[in-house]
């Protein structure tokens, strides 16, 4: 017999009661999913922050890239 959790809209817990320790409780499973779910979200974030700064260290490097003065970048950071 199985238990299933949504977790979000697109994700989904199925617990096989199963394969339960007879000691652990379904908020602990739930618990101990939820952290990891999260750790994993982080990483990906992660992956994809150092991913985006790989390739624009990789424009820098090609000469990719626009200078401007101070003033310049000011105003084009308000505009934002």
């Amino acid at each position: 017999m199985s238990t299933t959790i949504q977790l979000n809209e697109d994700t989904k817990l199925i617990i096989d009661e199963e394969k339960i320790h007879p000691n652990q409780s379904y908020n602990e499973i739930v618990k101990n999913v939820f952290i990891k779910y999260r750790m994993i979200k982080k990483i990906e974030d992660d992956l994809k922050f150092a991913k985006s700064t790989e390739d624009a260290w990789k424009r820098y490097d090609e000469g990719k890239f626009t200078s401007s003065t101070k003033e310049e970048f000011l105003k084009e950071l308000r505009k934002c």
